[in-house]
């Protein structure tokens, strides 16, 4: 099933929720078993937010996030397995980011040591391809969802 399928499907589902909204499609992860293993944390309702550098939103800012954004959510390979809706959004900088935060991750990443070391060493790769480099007051975009379907 394509994005647009499943986003039909969605739409008949879900009329309240959808009557003539936009969706995106967003997937989690870089590699296809990461990218799996995050999508199920999200349907099972394990995962219930998520992370971006806003520098990454520069150049397309069409793209950053927005408090009521529907979000179609796949894998790898483009398989849609869930609707998003954001609920809440906060702009605060790398070093602020707190346990409270964090919790909306999925189990492996609820300890903000190793969720500072990990989204610090993803960062630095997709910044520098930017010609930026990771930093302490880097802005980072704090996303809350809903699981919708």
């Amino acid at each position: 099933m394509s994005p647009s399928e499943f986003w039909q499907a969605c739409q008949r589902a879900l009329p309240e929720d959808t009557a003539g909204k936009p969706f995106r499609v967003r997937r989690f992860g870089d590699d296809p078993v990461m990218s799996k293993k995050l999508l199920e944390l999200v349907k099972m309702r394990e995962k219930t937010g998520t992370f971006a550098v806003d520098w990454e939103f520069e150049a397309r800012s069409s793209e950053r996030p927005r408090v009521g954004d529907l979000l179609v959510v796949t894998d790898a390979a483009g398989e849609p397995g869930a609707l998003i809706r954001i609920t809440a959004i906060e702009l605060l900088p790398f070093s602020a980011v707190g346990d409270e935060h964090v919790q909306c991750e999925g189990p492996g990443l609820r300890d903000l040591a190793l969720w500072r070391k990990v989204h610090w060493n993803y960062w630095t790769g997709k910044l520098q391809a930017l010609g930026r480099e990771p930093a302490a007051d880097m802005p980072i975009v704090y996303q809350r969802f809903e699981l919708l379907k």
